[in-house]
């Protein structure tokens, strides 16, 4: 299975930073005697404010599979902010999330990380 992931920070701080722009995929295996995995993605790096979502991939005795996500944004190790969810993809299935938004608490600038990611189940096929 494939999760690729796009994240875009956006400031509205009076002293605005360029937007950051970060995507990436990554792949991983879960299979009856693996039958768990989990996927992190940070970045990009040296970046602030930081935004990381991961994923819990758990396989089902139909081949679909359970994935639970936590995503959270910081702009120092006091002002953050995080949201969960999850779903069910079926074998051979897919889905895609758009615009899940994750804030900090901050008053001042609240900063944001707008998610998109595409899931892609083909743990039929291997």
């Amino acid at each position: 299975m494939t999760i690729w992931v796009e994240k875009q920070t956006d400031w509205s701080s009076a002293i605005a930073h360029s937007p950051g722009y970060f995507a990436e995929p990554k792949t991983a295996q879960v299979w009856p005697f693996h039958s768990h995995a989990h996927l992190g993605f940070d970045g990009p790096p040296n970046y602030t404010p930081r935004a990381h979502i991961g994923f819990d991939i758990d396989l089902n005795a139909d081949l679909s599979i359970t994935v639970s996500w936590s995503a959270s944004e910081f702009d120092d190790e006091t002002e953050g902010g995080s949201m969960n969810g999850g779903a069910n993809v079926p074998k051979n299935g897919g889905l895609r999330w758009n615009n899940l938004v994750v804030a900090n608490d901050d008053s001042i600038d609240n900063d944001a990380t707008t998610i998109n990611f595409t899931i892609n189940n083909d743990q039929a096929n291997h």
